[in-house]
């Protein structure tokens, strides 16, 4: 009996190590919905896509809800907005911008010739993002790589058919601009570069997380003057239930 307490001592032991954090299922969770450049292949005939459409996965389970809650409550005060903000745009729609095209098939094999550009620029991206040093740059250079970032991606499917459903898949990215040019006060800087980043250095699978947390730690670097109070954090947390609970089954 003893030995049996002790193996279930050391299951515990090693669950507990090898559990996810929220940053990282919250990251996994948005990378399911956008994940144009983290390499995953989309389906290349309507029967595949069909399948891939109506999997469960493709809407937020309850856990995963618990999981953005959570997420969301880390992250600077300041940034209540954003979700809402994101949610306006009709953001249900956009992520559904694969299983919304007419031609799934079609659409899933034009994106998978570009892929590994896309990659690229979102390893990029997310690369330079984490090396903006908080001392030195500021919001108007996160805001700069996030267009540029667009843009290139944009750039790589110009001229094909897959160009205007592209274009709604990069839709929430505008928003979260607008949104650090009013938060900040500033525009965003006209000029800068994306640095090179090997795909083994880069630890996130969305483009949305690692925004989040920059924006994140250029806020905590310049903590607001007001105090955060426990009703302001609540607040947060029934924003984030009334964007991501309102209509779920439209996902």
């Amino acid at each position: 009996m003893a030995n049996s307490y002790k193996w279930l001592f050391f299951a515990a032991l090693i669950a507990v190590c090898h559990s996810e954090t929220d940053e990282q299922s919250f990251d996994k969770m948005v990378a399911r919905f956008l994940h144009l450049g983290n390499g995953k292949l989309y389906p290349e005939t309507d029967e595949s896509a069909k399948e891939y459409c109506n999997k469960s996965e493709a809407s937020l389970s309850s856990e995963e809800v618990a999981v953005g809650f959570r997420y969301g409550a880390s992250l600077d005060p300041r940034m209540q907005p954003l979700l809402k903000l994101v949610n306006d745009s009709d953001i249900r729609v956009v992520v559904r911008w694969y299983c919304n095209a007419k031609d799934q098939g079609q659409l899933g094999k034009l994106l998978n010739t570009k892929i590994p550009d896309a990659e690229s620029v979102r390893h990029s991206a997310v690369a330079t993002l984490e090396s903006l040093n908080t001392s030195r740059s500021s919001l108007a250079d996160v805001v700069c790589i996030i267009r540029l970032y667009v843009t290139k991606v944009q750039t790589i499917f110009d001229g094909t058919q897959a160009g205007d459903s592209v274009r709604k898949a990069l839709t929430p990215y505008p928003n979260v601009i607008a949104f650090i040019e009013h938060l900040s006060k500033v525009k965003g800087s006209e000029k800068c570069e994306l640095i090179a980043a090997p795909a083994d250095k880069v630890k996130y699978k969305s483009f949305v997380v690692p925004i989040y947390k920059t924006i994140d730690r250029f806020l905590k670097h310049k903590p607001s003057q007001k105090s955060t109070s426990n009703v302001k954090k609540k607040s947060f947390e029934q924003t984030i239930m009334d964007e991501i609970l309102d209509d779920d089954d439209d996902f």
